[in-house]
């Protein structure tokens, strides 16, 4: 797999001394993190029986920015794994339409109410998402005014 998340993780002391966190990175240090101790010939190890609840109260907004930088580091790391799944537009498409089935599961198997205005506030907060995720992975081709305004981190366009 090419996706390690922090969220639920556990680290040996010693060997994080060995290969540290870069703690220059805005976002998506973990990204980084996976793909040197990948290239260095370690595993990572998924347990599928470790349980984390894992949440954030952002505005719409404050998301979309969150997902500016993700799309900005996913086509970092990805590349740096000569991986062939950098973000295209087909792809994000493919991935709004599973996550809005996938939330109207959710919403089925646990009984909630399945009124319109939750599957439609949904689907336009996946839509910001992942068009932002879009733009993050074509950065390049954005004016820097535009980038640091879509941005959590706009100093990080200081030396571009």
């Amino acid at each position: 797999s090419n996706l390690f998340s922090n969220v639920s993780s556990c680290i040996r002391k010693k060997f994080l001394a060995h290969i540290p966190f870069n703690n220059d990175i805005v976002f998506a240090e973990d990204r980084e993190w996976f793909i040197k101790v990948i290239k260095a010939g370690y595993t990572i190890v998924y347990e599928p029986n470790s349980i984390v609840y894992h949440s954030h109260n952002y505005s719409l907004k404050y998301n979309f920015k969150r997902a500016f930088d993700f799309g900005i580091s996913s086509n970092k790391w990805e590349g740096q794994l000569n991986l062939e799944n950098k973000i295209s537009f087909f792809d994000l498409l493919f991935r709004f339409f599973n996550h809005i089935y996938r939330d109207y599961i959710f919403m089925k198997r646990n009984k909630i109410s399945l009124k319109f205005k939750w599957l439609s506030y949904g689907a336009i907060w996946r839509f910001a998402i992942f068009i932002a995720q879009w733009l993050g992975a074509h950065y390049k081709y954005l004016p820097k005014t535009i980038r640091k305004k879509l941005s959590t981190a706009p100093q990080m366009f200081n030396k571009q």
